[in-house]
C-alpha cells in the first residue's frame, strides 16, 4: 500500500514564544525529526502546510523532498482550515489522470513530534487489515498523533462544516474510526509551550532505555506470557547483581584506568534483561524482540536484547553489557537459579536424537562457558 502525510505546520505558535517547527530535538530540528521518521515508515508522500514564517520553513526543508501548500491567511483562519488545505492536495491529485494514489494519509500537527516508527507500522498493519476509515492511536487511554485517514473519505472530511476541527469531522456519520492502543508515549506528547517542550526533550533523552513501569507495560502490551515474565524478573535481578560485582571490582583494582574497558550501565542492564524474551512466541525471537525495541526509539538496550541467545564473538573478549544479560539467562531456568552445567544438562537431554540441534547445544555451551570464566 501507498501513504501519504500531512504535517500541520502554519500556526503563529503565541503560546510557544518561538517557532515550532525548527525548535531543536536532537541533532535535528522538530521538523526535521517528523520528516525522517515518516521516511523510516515507508511513507512516500509528505505535504508539509505552511503559515507563519513560510519562507523560512521551505529554505529549512529545501532538501527533504517534501511538497508545501500554503494558508494565505493563517492569521485570520482555523486549523481545520489549514486541515482542509493539505487534504485537498491529495484529494485533488487523486482526480487527476494518471497519477498514483495514495491508499491512506497520516496526519497530525507538527507539536506532536515524538511518536516513533513503531507506532506508524502498527497503523499500517491494522490499516492493511481493517476496514476503518480513521485509525486514532492513544497511549494509556490519552489521545494521540498521527491519524491515520484512508484517502476515500478525504471528500467527506472536506465537507465538514468546521464545528470541532478534524474530531468533529471524523465524527460525522459514516465516518468508521477506531482506537488503537500503542505501547509509545511520545504519540500522546504535545508541546504548545515552553515548559511542556522541556518535558517532551526530556522524555525524548530517556527514550534509548525505558525504566522499569514502561518495560513492565510494554511486556504486557505484547501480551508476553506470564511464564515468560517472571523468567526475565529472576534474570533481571541476576544481571544486576552481575552488574555490580563488575562495578565493585572496578572501583578497588582501577580497571577502568588500567585496561579502558567500556562503562557498565546498570539501568540498561536492567531494562534489557527484562525485555529480553519479549518476542518469545515469535521466531528468531531475539532480533524479532531487538526490532520492536529499535522502532520504539529504546535504542540504547536493543542490541543487548538482539545478543542474549547467540553472544557475538567480538563480545566475549571482554566485559559488556550484552555478555552480563546473556550470562544471567544463561543461569535462570524458569524462574530458578541453575549453574550452566544443570541449564545445558536439560538441553542435551531434549536434543540428544537430533544431531544438528545437539550441535548447536554444544556450541552455545562453549560461549556460555567462556562468558563466565571472563566474568
Amino acid at each position: 500500500m501507498r501513504y501519504g502525510a500531512v504535517i500541520l505546520a502554519a500556526g503563529i505558535a503565541s503560546r510557544m514564544g518561538d517557532f515550532k517547527p525548527l525548535l531543536p530535538m536532537g541533532e535535528e530540528s522538530v521538523i526535521q525529526n517528523v520528516v525522517r521518521v515518516l521516511r523510516e515508515a515507508g511513507v512516500q508522500q509528505i505535504v508539509v502546510v505552511t503559515g507563519y514564517r513560510k519562507k523560512v520553513l521551505e529554505e529549512h526543508l529545501k532538501n527533504a523532498s517534501v511538497m508545501f501548500v500554503h494558508n494565505e491567511r493563517f492569521a485570520q483562519t482555523k486549523m481545520f482550515d489549514s486541515v482542509c488545505l493539505g487534504l485537498s492536495y491529495y484529494e485533488k491529485k487523486r482526480k487527476t489522470a494518471g497519477k498514483e494514489t495514495l491508499d491512506g494519509i497520516f496526519f497530525f500537527p507538527v507539536d506532536v513530534p515524538l511518536f516513533t516508527p513503531f507506532t506508524l507500522e502498527y497503523e499500517k498493519y491494522r490499516f492493511a487489515e481493517g476496514d476503518w476509515d480513521v485509525y486514532l492511536p492513544e497511549y494509556e487511554k490519552t489521545p494521540g498523533h498521527p491519524l491515520l485517514i484512508r484517502a476515500d473519505v478525504i471528500a467527506k472530511l472536506l465537507q465538514h462544516d468546521g464545528t470541532m476541527g478534524l474530531k468533529g469531522a471524523c465524527e460525522q456519520p459514516g465516518i468508521r474510526r477506531i482506537s488503537l492502543d500503542v505501547p509509545d508515549p511520545g504519540c500522546a506528547f504535545d508541546a504548545d509551550t515552553q515548559e511542556e517542550f522541556q518535558k517532551l526533550r526530556d522524555w525524548e533523552r530517556k527514550r534509548p532505555v525505558p525504566d522499569k513501569e514502561e518495560c513492565e507495560r510494554l511486556l504486557a502490551w505484547f501480551r508476553t506470557p506470564e511464564a515468560t515474565v517472571r523468567h526475565s524478573r529472576v534474570v533481571a535481578e541476576l544481571a544486576v547483581k552481575l552488574a555490580d560485582r563488575v562495578l565493585k571490582h572496578r572501583a578497588e583494582t582501577c580497571v577502568e584506568m588500567t585496561y579502558k574497558s567500556p562503562p557498565i550501565d546498570k539501568y540498561k542492564i536492567y531494562a534489557a534483561a527484562l525485555l529480553h524474551d519479549i518476542a518469545k512466541a515469535y521466531p528468531e525471537h531475539p532480533e524479532t524482540g531487538a526490532r520492536w525495541l529499535r522502532l520504539l526509539g529504546h535504542t540504547g538496550i536493543a542490541d543487548i536484547v538482539a545478543d542474549h541467545m547467540d553472544l557475538p564473538e567480538e563480545k566475549l573478549g571482554y566485559l559488556n553489557e550484552s555478555l552480563i544479560v546473556y550470562l544471567a539467562d544463561k543461569q535462570v531456568q524458569g524462574e530458578r537459579r541453575v549453574t550452566i552445567e544443570e541449564r545445558f544438562a536439560a538441553k542435551r537431554e531434549k536434543f540428544k536424537d537430533n544431531p544438528e540441534a545437539l550441535e548447536g547445544v554444544e556450541r552455545r555451551y562453549q560461549l556460555a562457558k567462556r562468558a563466565e570464566a571472563l566474568l
